[in-house]
């Protein structure tokens, strides 16, 4: 079994399983957006933290698009899909995107909160995207 499928079923659970939402008193809101292919730029409706396994995952959804990262650590610094720190996925109507190549750069882990930002080529079949975008307030 491919680490997308334990995704898959995380983002189907629900984040039942140690999955935090963004929302505290007196903090600013988690962001997490995207750009496909160079697009118009993307804001998740909801975002979740996830810790499974060893893996740090954070997810986005806005209407039928699901988008994740994950990591090994939650430690400031360059997450590479290359060196297998790194993973990332794309959900969108139903096709899902594997990873061909990407980064992650976690800037900021202050007070359990992540910054930072992404970007991956994944590809489905024979169908490519570049995704790139940030994240902020991430709480872990």
């Amino acid at each position: 079994m491919t680490r997308s499928f334990f995704i898959s079923i995380a983002i189907a659970a629900g984040c039942f399983v140690s999955c935090k939402k963004n929302s505290a008193p007196n903090q600013p809101p988690a962001y997490f957006s995207w750009s496909i292919n160079g697009g118009t730029g993307q804001v998740s409706d909801t975002t979740s933290f996830l810790s499974l396994f060893g893996i740090n995952t954070i997810f986005g959804t806005k209407g039928t698009t699901n988008v994740y990262i994950s990591t090994n650590s939650t430690n400031t610094g360059i997450y590479s899909k290359l060196s297998a720190s790194a993973g990332f996925g794309v959900i969108i109507a139903g096709t899902q995107y594997n990873s061909i190549s990407g980064i992650i750069n976690i800037i900021s882990n202050t007070d359990r909160r992540l910054s930072g930002t992404f970007g991956s080529q994944l590809i489905a079949t024979i169908d490519t995207i570049d995704i790139n975008g940030n994240f902020s307030n991430i709480r872990y």
